[in-house]
């Protein structure tokens, strides 16, 4: 996992990272407002990714918190580094370690978020049990992970369409570590459970995801992230098959652009446990 968010998909999702965040602009509102981060208070970034999240914490904690945002990634780190500070906010140490294996200090924070970072886990009650452990009597984590791929269509615009054009390779079996590894609610609240959390609760959410760019940066979003954007790196260096890809996605996101705009839905479930 280290290595595909480093050397794989790592690269990609960085020059994204901008209209990535947009898109999640809406999802990142709900984390920060179930996280209720009050000043002063110290907080964990689990999977912290290019950062944006860790920086609406730091807004919330102010000058007199902290934050921490971890991830396994140094590529994807060294993006979350390059963001300006923001005035009046936490400092922010971004720290490079598997928050399912990394020693942090007992009950060194009040408040543990994660925006789609707990999915990926090799052995997630282990995960979840190291979290609670860093968390303090008072504490709270607070996280979103999508819902079953069926539910979040925005992920997967453009891959019937070019089924006949490029190979994907099939899907995960459920329950394994990647974007739906935790899309079953009720196996989710037993892993909290079991790692020791108490007063778990699950619930959905649902939003359009928001696309503000021009149908060509939607075409170009789409050929970096996701399944596409995997596929096409199978094939890296086929200039051929990339034009056809592209001039046939291309069709796919006019004809969305035509129906009303490029945004998609997307179903996600907001957990909330206590040590």
């Amino acid at each position: 996992m280290a290595r595909y968010w480093t050397d794989d998909v790592g690269p990609a999702w960085v020059s994204e990272n901008d209209r990535l965040d947009a898109r999640l602009v809406p999802l990142t509102r709900v984390l920060v407002d179930a996280l209720a981060i009050e000043a002063g208070e110290a907080v964990l970034d689990i999977g912290c990714g290019g950062g944006a999240s860790s920086v609406e914490f730091a807004r919330e904690a102010g000058s007199t918190g902290r934050v921490v945002g971890v991830d396994i990634s140094p590529t994807m780190l060294g993006a979350a580094r390059a963001r300006p500070a923001t005035a009046g906010a936490a400092p922010i140490t971004w720290l490079e370690a598997d928050a399912q294996t990394h020693a942090f200090d007992a009950g060194a924070f009040d408040a543990i978020g994660s925006r789609f970072g707990v999915m990926f886990f090799d052995d997630p009650t282990a995960a979840f049990r190291n979290l609670r452990l860093a968390l303090g009597d008072e504490g709270r984590f607070v996280f979103l992970c999508w819902q079953e791929p069926r539910a979040n269509p925005w992920f997967f615009v453009g891959v019937d369409e070019l089924r006949e054009l490029i190979e994907f390779p099939e899907a995960p079996e459920p329950n394994t570590p990647g974007p739906f590894g935790l899309a079953d609610a009720s196996r989710t609240h037993g892993l909290l459970d079991a790692a020791g959390f108490s007063s778990v609760e699950i619930e959905p959410v649902s939003i359009e995801m928001p696309f503000s760019g021009s149908v060509d940066e939607m075409v170009q979003h789409l050929m970096m992230i996701g399944p596409i954007g995997g596929a096409l790196r199978e094939v890296a260096g086929q200039a051929d098959k990339t034009g056809i890809v592209k001039e046939r996605l291309r069709g796919v996101v006019e004809a969305m652009a035509n129906e009303g705009g490029l945004a998609n839905s997307a179903a996600a479930w907001l957990a909330r446990a206590l040590p």
